[in-house]
This record gives C-alpha cells, structure tokens and sequence, in this order.
C-alpha cells in the first residue's frame, strides 16, 4: 500500500465507527423502540448484515454508544483537576458539563440521559456502571483534597450527589423544564447544595 493510501485509510472512519454514529442518530430522533439494525443500516448506507457483523443487536450498539459518552464524561472530570481545592473543581466540572451539553454533544447527552435510561436491563447496567467509573472519578480526582474531617464513605455519597445532579440538570435542559440560560445559576448553587464552603480545601 503506498503512503498516501495509507493516509487516506488512516482519516477515513471506521465502518464500524459509521454504524455507531448511525446508530446515535436513530436512537436519538426515533427512541429505543423506533430504532432497529436495519433502520440503522440504512441510515450508514449499509446491508443489515453488514452492521451485524459489527454488532449482535441494536441494543449492542446502544451498549456501545452509552459506554462511549461515559467515558466523555469521565474525561470532563479529569480535565476539571487544574484548577485548586474540590469547591473550585466542582464549579469548574459543573460549567464544563453545561458547555458539554450544548449544541455539538446534546445528542451524546440525549442518548446516555434519555434514551438509555432504563430501556433495557444491559444498557441500563451499562449506563449505570458508567455512573460509578464517573463517581468515581469526581471522588478521587476533584474531592480527594477535601479534607473537612469526612471519610471514604462519605466522600464516595458526595461524589455521586454530584454526579446525580449534573444528570438532572441535563434531564432538565434535554427535556425543556430548565432553560440553558438558568443553568449556570443551578449549576453554581449544586456546591453549596452539597456542602462546600468556599473556606474549605
């Protein structure tokens, strides 16, 4: 294969990465019920059997999909560390999910929030395994200076306060009760829900 072919094949996606995307389009405008492997198909410009060898059923795909914006949001967590002290990191996570749900990932947000919720029992236990590698993470790496006395426990039930909240808050902005504009104001009072003082480090 000569070199510019291979720099080709290197930007081009991946067929499976197609059906994936197809995939987030027709969950997210049609629902779980809505969707099947051959409207996906259709919609990745390929034979059904083509997206079966990739994936054993739509609820594969959704497996998949709900995973990968689990792993997005675990990365949010960790990009929110620079910043000094766990009152500031959750202020910095929380601004930065707002900005995550906006236009370019609302789909993401969508289908882990929405659509994935609950639809079946694998993907739900796909989604909520996602939700504790994410509380995790807001324990270890955004509360881990948080020292006011409280315990492992304690800061496990405060991370997933946390990871709770940024859910309903996006529930809230993808289902038209909380307007993006009044968002930052919930996000800002989510600390002081949880109680962080700004004295605390």
């Amino acid at each position: 294969m000569s070199t510019g072919a291979q720099a080709r094949s290197a930007h081009r996606p991946s067929r499976r990465d197609v059906v994936l995307e197809a995939g987030l389009t027709e969950f997210t405008e049609k629902g779980y019920s809505g969707a099947s492997m051959a409207s996906i198909a259709r919609r990745a410009a390929m034979s059904t059997s083509s997206c079966y060898y990739h994936f054993s059923s739509k609820d594969a795909v959704l497996e998949q999909l709900t995973g990968d914006v689990g792993e997005a949001l675990v990365a949010l967590v960790e990009n929110a560390v620079p910043v000094s002290g766990p009152h500031e990191r959750v202020d910095l996570l929380a601004g930065r999910f707002l900005e995550w749900l906006g236009d370019r990932h609302s789909r993401r947000a969508k289908l882990y929030y929405v659509v994935a919720a609950g639809v079946t029992p694998a993907v739900e236990a796909r989604r909520r395994e996602s939700e504790a590698v994410i509380a995790e993470a807001v324990a270890n790496r955004l509360l881990d200076s948080w020292d006011d006395g409280i315990d492992d426990l304690e800061r496990s039930v405060v991370a997933a306060a946390i990871v709770a909240v940024l859910g309903e808050l996006a529930r809230g902005i993808l289902g038209g009760t909380l307007t993006p504009s009044d968002a930052p104001a919930c996000a800002s009072g989510l600390v002081a829900r949880l109680g962080f003082q700004h004295d605390r480090r």
